[in-house]
């Protein structure tokens, strides 16, 4: 599995656009892909962030949910 994605700043909000794929398959197989957008802050960002690190091990079979603290 490959994930990466990228992160972009626009009118006071966090945009972030995330993959993963699975390298095994002879063509790189989209397992998931995710769009996120929140204000922009340190905070937002960094759950956005473990948001798709869940959903990741959600899909790959565990399944756990982010949560704000």
């Amino acid at each position: 599995m490959l994930a990466f994605g990228n992160l972009g700043v626009a009118a006071g909000k966090v945009v972030v656009q995330a993959g993963l794929y699975d390298v095994k398959k002879h063509r790189l197989a989209l397992v998931l892909g995710k769009q996120y957008s929140d204000l922009a802050t340190d905070d937002n960002a960094r759950f956005i962030a473990h948001k798709f690190a869940d959903e990741i091990i959600f899909r790959l079979g565990v399944g756990i949910q982010a949560s704000r603290k």
